[in-house]
């Protein structure tokens, strides 16, 4: 899609700005917005709560996360800045960060950390004013500005002198509307690329996994093996201690052997590390003698992160840390293959019950400990085709994922580009935006709310909150803007929900009848489910996208679809958390994480059903929908 430029353009004054459009003033953003108005003094009561907002909870394509909450007696020193719906928080720490989010709509008193510089509008639309200062311009003069080397910082006095161009109300709203509508639809087109590449990762790890561990004949008859985390094998398989497999070896390195390093994502290295890519807290001590010497087909794991999957196979001669134990095979190829086999989700969990230290983060698997772990038992040339299947299956999935990732990355060039040529003019976007074409919040909910009474309004109000939670979540219809809470009965926003009946009804005639506290609904004589509406709000795939799981829903137990709706969400939650994710802790994430109310009605027998379901339909998250509130101490 290409967009004409402005008629008449006029110099900026501003070097990086370049010119604008010939009736926009540039003004400094002290003179447009005032700026920490509001603080938390001293005396505040130590049991007020407060939703708190930190650096690490906000993204800059996503925005504003889930959020903890805290009393002032037990917050963070820094959680003292007070802000309301519509301000807009610039983080002024770890500027590169472009930490940068509109503060949503919130009946709860939300505080932000004083790292963040709050701007309230005055004399600009809020929502133009989140745009211009999310520009690559704007942040780029930003962090130019900031000092420091690790930690670059800028004043909030000094953040609030950048000048940014400032359009007439009405091209503001122009601008924002424009913009609102144009990034939604690249975000759900991210979200839906990042969903794919999860799939892969998922199928990638399964693959691999029942490779090692089950083989490569799906007719091979299996016997029980005996070791409870391994569970059936092929019957002509054998099972084997780790000693009987290999054996330590303990060689001082010299100053000709690379340092290698051990990844939970990646395993061994094949070169050493450059000074500026180790993370900052690694030290390399100049006396090589102290590393241990590794040869090619040597199996190596890092004594602190074995839980986690911490090993590789060596395939190149170089030395690793003191802090990894090296195991030398008694063939070849089994370095390889008990790599593969140890970094299973099985077998992890195996692991770190071998592993000693009071808490995760002293756990160290010795190799007195290791040694005693068993290990399926493949004959040698099963080992050689196993190796070769995962080879040729990854590299195929690899390339993929490749792509998606690159796909992906354009997407968020294209957002940042748009975002920053719109806001300083250098597109003219007055024409794409009119009375006819601007959606308000109001109509998005009304459409989604009306296509998810249709279908599931027969299992009661709850039912439709989990609809338009997964509208949200798992189609990408952000437009939604739903902020949710772990409720007894799942996923939970007051005002989607009401916005969604609210607008079944004035919109499409749906009556909401309240009894008892229970919702129950007629649809109107002649009633359709809006589909064309539903596109032309959220476009064709996200539409599809979501009328086809409210079909699925539809024929499901009101308990099905709360199980659904509670899973994703639980599993969405881990994943924005970091690491990986099993379906063990995803079960316990609902089942002791969320609400009380949630054993007495599942049990890991129905959650793995729908698991399962959800794994075969595609209904799995990438930790990028909504997060839902109160989520301290996740777990894996």
């Amino acid at each position: 899609m290409s967009f004409p430029a402005y008629p008449e353009y006029r110099d900026s004054g501003l070097e990086w700005l370049g010119k604008v459009p010939a009736g926009w003033d540039i003004k400094p953003l002290k003179t447009v917005a005032a700026y920490n108005v509001e603080k938390l003094p001293d005396t505040t009561d130590p049991s007020l709560e407060f939703r708190y907002i930190e650096i690490a909870d906000v993204d800059a394509v996503t925005g504003i996360g889930a959020l903890d909450i805290y009393d002032f007696e037990n917050a963070p020193s820094r959680a003292r800045r007070v802000v309301s719906p519509g301000d807009v928080i610039v983080s002024t720490v770890r500027t590169y960060l472009r930490a940068i989010a509109k503060v949503p709509a919130s009946e709860e008193l939300t505080i932000a950390s004083t790292g963040f510089c709050a701007l309230r509008a005055s004399e600009v639309d809020c929502g133009y004013l989140a745009y211009a200062v999310r520009s690559d311009h704007f942040i780029e003069d930003v962090i130019s500005r900031s000092v420091g080397v690790s930690y670059p910082a800028i004043n909030a006095d000094e953040l609030v002198t950048i000048k940014v161009p400032v359009p007439s109300q009405a091209e503001q709203h122009a601008i924002t509307a424009f913009l609102d509508r144009e990034t939604a639809k690249i975000d759900a087109a991210v979200a839906a690329q990042e969903r794919l590449i999860t799939l892969l990762a998922e199928k990638r790890a399964a693959t691999i996994s029942h490779a090692v561990t089950k083989g490569l004949d799906p007719d091979a008859p299996m016997k029980a093996s005996g070791i409870e985390w391994l569970g059936q094998i092929p019957a002509h398989w054998e099972i084997s201690r780790v000693a009987n497999i290999f054996s330590e070896v303990v060689e001082a390195s010299d100053d000709t052997r690379p340092v290698l390093s051990v990844s939970i994502h990646d395993g061994v290295s094949d070169d050493e590390i450059e000074e500026d890519d180790r993370p900052r807290m690694v030290v390399r001590s100049e006396d090589r003698s102290k590393y241990k010497a590794v040869e090619p087909g040597d199996l190596v794991y890092n004594m602190m992160r074995a839980w986690q999957g911490g090993f590789g196979s060596v395939r190149v001669r170089g030395a690793v840390s003191p802090a990894y134990v090296v195991a030398r095979p008694a063939a070849p190829n089994w370095a390889e293959y008990a790599n593969f086999v140890l970094r299973t989700p099985q077998a992890v969990t195996e692991l770190k019950r071998y592993s000693r230290g009071v808490t995760d983060f002293r756990l160290r698997l010795y190799w007195d400990e290791f040694k005693n772990i068993v290990l399926p038992k493949p004959p040698a040339n099963e080992i050689t085709e196993i190796l070769d299947h995962i080879s040729s299956v990854t590299a195929d999935l690899e390339e993929l994922e490749m792509r998606m990732t690159e796909a992906t990355e354009l997407l968020g060039e294209r957002r940042a580009a748009l975002i920053s040529a719109a806001v300083t003019g250098k597109i003219d976007v007055r024409g794409e935006v009119t009375a006819d074409n601007v959606v308000s919040l109001d109509e998005y909910r009304a459409a989604v709310g009306a296509v998810a009474i249709a279908q599931l309004g027969k299992m009661g109000r709850m039912a439709v909150m989990k609809g338009g939670y997964l509208a949200e979540a798992y189609a990408g219809m952000r437009e939604l803007q739903g902020h949710y809470e772990r409720n007894a009965a799942g996923p939970y926003c007051l005002g989607v929900v009401q916005g969604m009946e609210r607008g079944a009804a004035d919109r499409h005639g749906i009556a909401v009848r309240e009894s008892e506290g229970k919702a129950s609904y007629d649809l109107p004589a002649g009633f359709e489910i809006p589909t064309a509406e539903l596109r032309d709000r959220f476009g064709i795939d996200r539409a599809n996208r979501f009328l086809s799981l409210l079909t699925e829903l539809s024929e499901f137990s009101r308990e099905g679809v709360e199980a659904i709706a509670t899973l994703y969400a639980a599993w969405n939650d881990l994943l924005a958390s970091g690491g990986e994710v099993y379906e063990v802790a995803v079960h316990r994430e609902v089942l002791d994480n969320w609400h009380p109310e949630k054993r007495e009605k599942f049990n890991t027998d129905t959650l793995t059903h729908w698991m399962d379901w959800m794994r075969r339909n595609g209904v799995v998250p990438d930790g990028t929908a909504p997060r839902t509130d109160h989520q301290a101490g996740l777990e894996f």
